[in-house]
């Protein structure tokens, strides 16, 4: 009977799976990242605990900020400021991992505050276009925009859309004639606009509702609740339901204190709704910038996940897991951080 040869292998070989052993090893490049954000006019991703931070976008003379996940968390939406001899923002999109950037609007006007439809097609955005803020939506295939709101319809203009879970409706601030900003509800179409909550009258304190954000389950909607007197900045994180129910998220507060002066600039739901994601500055520190937090409803956790001594802002969070890598074998300088 013919004896079989062991199955042996070339020394080539063998140090060729050495090295790709190496490589699966010491290979830190992948970021479970669910997490996208600014820090002083770049886009990073990092992961749910403020770990495993990776840049996408590196400007010299543009800034971006308004980072927003597409619906499959493959592409990122964002603006731009871009230097034409005068500051103008445009949006922009780009793959989850920072390659190619492409450019949605080109003009001279003020594009920003972009919001995907959940099924990844359009983009709803706010424009000064039509000569006031007003929100419109860009269909990403042609590249054309539809104005939906009109200020022919009452109040002085309206910025902020975010779209509802299931794609019928869109929520946005809008500007009353008192000048206050209210939360408003249309539908997808633009049509059928209506108040959140009653509009507030002229012997009411002034208050301004901000950047609205719909719940995964489209029961609710969370903005920051901000009341200006004698200098005096009291912002609230606040829930209100479709029926016009409004409760502020007090447990945050009472971990912060409740006398402390403090700005949310930006903030969305994590955890189908469980916690809360935001940036928050704190404006009786000496020197005060947006650090971003977590919450969580069920522990009532406030968790710092950023320190850093710049601006960490905007963020925005992605249901599921995904690996975002550094660009291929493009050349890029990863820039390094102060943790």
């Amino acid at each position: 009977m013919k004896r079989l040869r062991p199955f042996m292998l070339s020394h080539i070989q063998v140090i060729i799976i050495f090295f790709i052993c190496c490589l699966l090893l010491l290979d830190t490049s992948v970021v479970d990242a669910k997490i996208v954000f600014c820090i002083e006019g770049d886009i990073y991703v990092m992961n749910d605990d403020g770990s495993g931070r990776r840049r996408l976008t590196k400007n010299t003379v543009s800034r971006d900020k308004h980072p927003r996940w597409s619906p499959d968390g493959k592409r990122i939406a964002f603006t731009r400021r871009v230097d034409k001899g005068q500051s103008t923002f445009e949006l922009f999109i780009m793959n989850a991992d920072g390659t190619n950037v492409q450019r949605l609007t080109d003009n001279s006007v003020l594009d920003v505050d972009s919001s995907w439809a959940p099924d990844g097609k359009r983009i709803a955005f706010s424009s000064v276009r039509s000569g006031r803020w007003e929100v419109h939506v860009i269909d990403l295939a042609t590249l054309h925009v539809t104005q939906l709101t009109d200020i022919e319809d009452g109040g002085k203009g309206a910025v902020s859309p975010d779209w509802s879970p299931d794609g019928t409706q869109i929520v946005y601030e809008k500007f009353t004639d008192s000048g206050i900003r209210s939360i408003y509800v249309m539908s997808a179409n633009g049509e059928d606009q209506r108040p959140l909550l009653p509009d507030p009258k002229e012997d009411d304190e002034a208050t301004d509702k901000y950047l609205p954000r719909w719940s995964a389950d489209g029961k609710r909607i969370l903005f920051d609740d901000c009341v200006w007197e004698n200098n005096f900045d009291l912002c609230r994180l606040t829930v209100a339901t479709l029926r016009g129910k409004a409760q502020q998220i007090k447990g945050i507060y009472d971990k912060l204190g409740n006398d402390l002066r403090v700005l949310v600039g930006a903030m969305c739901w994590m955890d189908n709704d469980k916690a809360l994601l935001f940036d928050l500055k704190m404006l009786d520190t000496p020197k005060p910038n947006y650090d971003l937090y977590r919450y969580d409803f069920n522990t009532r956790n406030l968790k710092r996940l950023t320190r850093g001594e710049e601006d960490e802002d905007y963020p925005d969070w992605i249901e599921g897991t995904l690996s975002v890598s550094p660009q291929g074998k493009k050349k890029v300088t990863w820039g390094t951080l102060k943790q």
